[in-house]
């Protein structure tokens, strides 16, 4: 009996155990509890189905970038759709790339339509927000970790 309870258990605790979808960027920031606020943020915006079903680099804040932009949850107030959505834009390269890809260059163009700054003084950098080493690979993209949020919008500021 109590080998069956000890089975039980163990069971349930592989079942809690998330798994990282890595069908898309966006499934991946949607699945990984890493990200999940940014996740939450694109999951609201209207980027959702190109950060999905384009080939895209997805530049993703840490949980713990949030926590340096307190504000950040105004971009969930009704009204606030268009901040946002810049806001993703921002986070969003319209063009797959490797982390080794991503740092050869001095910028990148946006979703947004503005250019990134890339910074390799002291580390990896992108408008000043240091990116995290390596990179994810999905079936239709790639995905970047940043220990900081890459572009605030005005409103914000």
């Amino acid at each position: 009996m109590e080998r069956r309870t000890n089975e039980v258990s163990r069971l349930q605790e592989l079942n809690r155990v998330e798994v990282e979808n890595k069908m898309s960027p966006y499934r991946y920031v949607i699945s990984t509890q890493r990200y999940s606020i940014f996740g939450q943020l694109v999951k609201l915006s209207t980027h959702s189905r190109t950060i999905h079903s384009s080939g895209v680099t997805l530049l993703c804040p840490t949980d713990e970038a949030f926590e340096n932009m307190d504000n950040w949850k105004l971009l969930l107030r009704k009204g606030n759709q268009e901040e946002l959505d810049d806001f993703v834009a921002h986070h969003v390269l319209p063009a797959v790339m490797t982390y080794e890809e991503f740092k050869l260059k001095d910028q990148h163009n946006t979703l947004a339509g503005d250019e990134m700054a890339v910074s390799t003084r002291g580390g990896i950098f992108a408008n000043d927000a240091h990116v995290r080493s390596g990179h994810v690979t999905t079936e239709n993209g790639s995905v970047l970790g940043l220990d900081d949020v890459a572009y605030v919008p005005f409103t914000l500021r």
